[in-house]
């Protein structure tokens, strides 16, 4: 999971662990595009864009690595000029 603030962080890794999943958090693109070049896989990545610096460098990496249907992407739509809804990361 990527999320720069750290009470969504925390709020919903507590959930995931709650309901049984292993969760690992960062607060940074860096340190996620770590742990996925290093191999781990994990079967939904979360990320929220809600604070996060350089979304769109976070989002490109994340369809080099991941596959689309393994990402679930969180977002206010006022905080995005030009989004309207549901969007995939897939052409």
């Amino acid at each position: 999971m990527l999320a720069s603030l750290w009470q969504t962080r925390a709020l919903l890794r507590a959930q995931l662990v709650e309901e049984g999943f292993e969760v690992l958090a960062t607060d940074t693109w860096p340190m996620m595009r770590q742990y996925l070049r290093l191999g781990w896989k994990p079967r939904l990545a979360i990320v929220d864009l809600q604070g996060l610096p350089d979304r769109e460098r976070a989002l490109n990496g994340l369809r080099i690595l991941m596959k689309p249907n393994r990402v679930l992407v969180l977002y206010l739509r006022r905080e995005i000029p030009g989004i309207n809804g549901t969007r995939r990361m897939a052409p």
